[in-house]
């Protein structure tokens, strides 16, 4: 069975656009293969995950990641986009989880409604254990 996890970037309840080269830093290394809509990650414990981009354009406001692997470089990489960027993380049943408690203002009132109160994490590491909750 497949989990998936979205990652969305909201500017005072809007879409918002980051750097795509933030999701390169982050998931390039263990990128085994790059398309223009789909990477394949690959970590170094045999994990493999599928994050789906649109990797034509320079800026992005989302993206979805299929199997997500329990590797703790993948979820220091999302950790980092949280801290960087005003986004959210969310899954089926869970979420959204927020690195900056500023971020929350910044989320569609609806997002909030439909999913709940954000959850502020410090680390990569209580991102995976919020899922584990759920």
């Amino acid at each position: 069975m497949g989990f998936d996890i979205f990652f969305d970037c909201f500017d005072r309840g809007e879409p918002a656009d980051f750097p795509i080269a933030l999701i390169e830093r982050g998931f390039g290394r263990y990128a085994e293969g790059k398309g223009p809509e789909c990477w394949v990650l690959l970590y170094p414990d045999g994990a493999r995950s599928e994050l789906f981009v649109d990797a034509t354009e320079a800026n992005v406001s989302d993206f979805m990641v299929a199997r997500p692997p329990v590797h703790p470089e993948f979820w220091r990489a999302i950790f980092d986009l949280l801290r960087e960027t005003p986004s959210c993380l969310y899954w089926p049943g869970g979420g959204p989880v927020i690195a900056n408690p500023a971020v929350r203002e910044h989320l569609p009132p609806e997002m909030i409604e439909a999913l709940g109160e954000p959850t502020i994490v410090s680390a990569g590491e209580q991102i995976l254990e919020e899922i584990e909750k759920s």
